[in-house]
């Protein structure tokens, strides 16, 4: 668990988040302590190449137990404080005191939590707002919890489980929606009696307890499994390159501090995050784009070869076909598990998302873009949410409430306004190369297309021509004996069957590179953030306009995976 400073900024942590009672009865505390442990050796077998966090508020009893366990077990623990330090310590006093100092001295990261909704007064609203924080980054929820039924609106452990299984409807959501709905591990514990309101729920854990998973198991270790699988090409891309570069750019990054947790640090978190899913997008489309070639190739050569063993009476090409069959589905599955595909496509989609993250950072935008993604992306790839929600933790934004200034985040000023003007020039420079570099491609593949096509034109009215003119199709004069007619039609047919096969798979091939829509695609985007460019000129609200833009783009994301998706590397022969 224990990973150096580049392949933790290289990976998507697994977080794991805590909630819990802190009257957890005297009897139950050992037993809560290892069954935490006991799940917390489980998760981080099931990903050996991820680095696990553990988020927690260090509130007395279950989230120091908690605490304690992930520095036991080497993992990273991050603090997320409901209020500034000095304020927080006057709700603890003696033993629990001294640890919140000892936990919060071992943290990896000290900070306090923004607001998650509208602001309102009282205690109780820091506290609450902590706990969402945990719960929305976390990808599992580990509850020290007896069970109880929640009260909507309230700050206690019953309430963070269900904003975890079922979402929250006082979030201030950027897109409206939460398809993703978490996983619980439940704990079950009892609480003691340390007021008239605990006692009545005091005993509501019945003897022969055992740990629990609440939620979409089987989603929650999709969610798992991708991630791993990301994380294990991100670390190879990485010792790849530590080897042709050396280790000089490995021990810069090392230098870094526990408790980096600054602006700066998580900025190049991000960055380094969105080159490695972007080189991992380019290496997956690469293969695909090889894989589909390779079908139509073979898909051709199947055609050709068919066509002399029947009409050449070749008749050791059956030989050959078999072979082309066989490489066709090999090539088909192949893609089928490694994924090339998916990844391209999924690895892209991350890439974008980090791409919309950093922009919103750099603009001073309080904004996430895990929050914007479309109800689509939501559904069918949820770990993509959930890794843009774990790799934004400790992001405070700029204009955040004073009580954020923990992470010594500066202010929006007017460098803020010359971050979102680049920002939205850079997109906008952006998709228009984008516009360039596909329409020149789509040209091209088209051009090919046509040629192909007009040569098996061509060859059918040669063929027309021999018909009419030197075999006597409607004269009945032949200037051949009927051998070499036969002979020169027989020359026909495998020309004109080859050539139309490599016509309809050269079309399916540059058909699925879909060219034609991604230039439309940025040329459309191009033209909102020209738009953008007018708005912002013509005085319209910083933070509404980069928050209109993020969702624009994410929701053209989404647009792109769908006519993407059926794209794949079918096999075009039955």
């Amino acid at each position: 668990m224990g990973k150096d400073t580049t392949v933790r900024n290289a990976c998507i942590p697994l977080v794991i988040g805590v909630t819990g009672h802190r009257d957890i009865c005297e009897e139950d505390l050992r037993y809560a302590k290892e069954a935490v442990r006991g799940e917390v050796r489980k998760l981080a077998a099931l990903c050996p190449n991820t680095p696990v966090v553990m988020l927690s508020s260090l509130a007395k009893g279950a989230d120091q137990i908690c605490a304690q366990v992930a520095l036991e077990e080497k993992i990273g623990l991050i603090t997320v404080l409901p209020m500034p330090l000095g304020e927080y310590k006057k709700d603890f006093e003696g033993p629990d005191l001294e640890e919140l100092e000892r936990l919060v001295a071992r943290s990896d990261s000290v900070f306090v939590s923004p607001f998650e909704e509208e602001e309102r007064e009282g205690r109780d609203f820091l506290y609450r707002q902590a706990g969402i924080y945990i719960t929305r980054r976390s990808h599992v929820l580990i509850a020290l919890w007896d069970g109880t039924e929640p009260t909507r609106g309230g700050c206690g452990t019953d309430e963070m489980v269900d904003i975890m299984l079922h979402g929250n409807t006082f979030l201030k959501l950027e897109g409206g929606f939460t398809a993703d709905k978490g996983t619980v591990i439940h704990v079950p514990v009892k609480r003691g009696v340390l007021s008239e309101t605990s006692v009545n729920a005091s005993n509501t854990v019945e003897s022969g307890r055992e740990v629990r998973i609440l939620g979409d198991e089987v989603n929650f270790h999709e969610i798992l499994k991708r991630t791993e699988e990301f994380n294990k090409h991100a670390i190879r891309l990485i010792e790849s390159k530590e080897k042709k570069e050396g280790k000089a750019r490995r021990k810069k990054s090392g230098k870094a501090g526990a408790k980096s947790n600054t602006a700066e640090t998580i900025k190049r978190r991000l960055e380094n995050l969105y080159n490695i899913s972007d080189e991992l997008s380019i290496r997956g489309s690469k293969a695909y784009r090889i894989s589909i070639a390779m079908i139509a190739v073979m898909a051709t050569l199947l055609t050709m070869s068919f066509l002399l063993y029947d009409e050449a009476n070749m008749h050791y090409l059956i030989i050959m076909c078999g072979v082309m069959i066989f490489g066709v589905y090999a090539v088909n599955a192949a893609d089928g598990r490694y994924g090339f595909h998916r990844k391209y496509l999924q690895y892209r989609l991350l890439a974008e998302g980090l791409r919309v993250q950093i922009g919103l950072s750099k603009a001073g935008i309080d904004a996430r873009a895990f929050e914007m993604m479309p109800w689509s992306i939501q559904t069918d790839i949820p770990w993509i949410v959930r890794a843009l929600a774990a790799v934004s933790i400790g992001e405070i934004p700029a204009g955040t409430c004073d009580k954020a200034l923990l992470t010594g985040k500066e202010a929006a000023s007017e460098k803020s306004t010359s971050s979102i003007l680049g920002w939205i020039s850079g997109q906008k420079a952006y998709h228009e190369a984008v516009v360039k570099s596909a329409s020149r491609k789509a040209i091209r593949n088209d051009r090919i297309v046509k040629v192909a096509i007009g040569i098996s034109i061509f060859v059918y009215a040669a063929a027309l021509g021999f018909e009419i003119f030197v075999a006597g199709l409607f004269t009945g004069n032949s200037f051949l004996n009927p051998d070499d007619a036969e002979f020169v039609r027989t020359v026909v047919k495998i020309a004109t069957g080859s050539l139309s096969a490599l016509s309809l798979f050269a079309g399916s091939y540059y058909g699925k590179l879909s060219l034609e829509e991604r230039s439309n695609d940025s040329r459309r985007m191009a033209a909102l953030y020209a738009e953008a460019l007018e708005s912002e000129a013509a005085g319209m609200d910083a933070g509404r306009l980069c928050r209109t833009l993020a969702r624009e783009e994410l929701g053209e994301n989404g647009r792109w995976l769908a006519y993407k998706s059926i794209n794949g590397t079918d096999t075009p022969i039955s």
